[in-house]
């Protein structure tokens, strides 16, 4: 039963292996309510505040929704962060760093 399961992740390009290394791709659209707690890999949200890996934003008062759009490869790619459908703010990550 193991083998079906990752082959899955695998055709979903979670998980790829290339010449012996492993590789992860993170592609998440995250919408939600100001309020909650949400807490993943170099994101954390609580009521007051979004961090992005390592960077605190607060949220401004009367926001209804946070919305994180994260694209990274191999600790390199973007995540824009915006509140309420506002223009959002892109962050450039590289090495999980934030270098813009």
């Amino acid at each position: 039963m193991a083998n079906p399961i990752k082959r899955m992740l695998l055709l979903l390009g979670l998980i790829s292996v290339v010449s012996g290394c492993v590789s992860q791709k993170i592609t998440e659209e995250l919408v939600l309510g100001v309020g909650s707690t949400y807490t993943s890999n170099h994101i954390e949200l609580t009521p007051t505040q979004v961090t992005i890996y390592g960077r605190s934003t607060p949220i401004p008062a009367g926001t209804k929704t946070v919305r994180i759009d994260r694209r990274v490869e191999n600790g390199a790619g973007t995540v824009a962060l915006q509140f309420d459908g506002q223009t959002p703010t892109i962050y450039r990550i590289k090495s999980d760093t934030i270098v813009q």
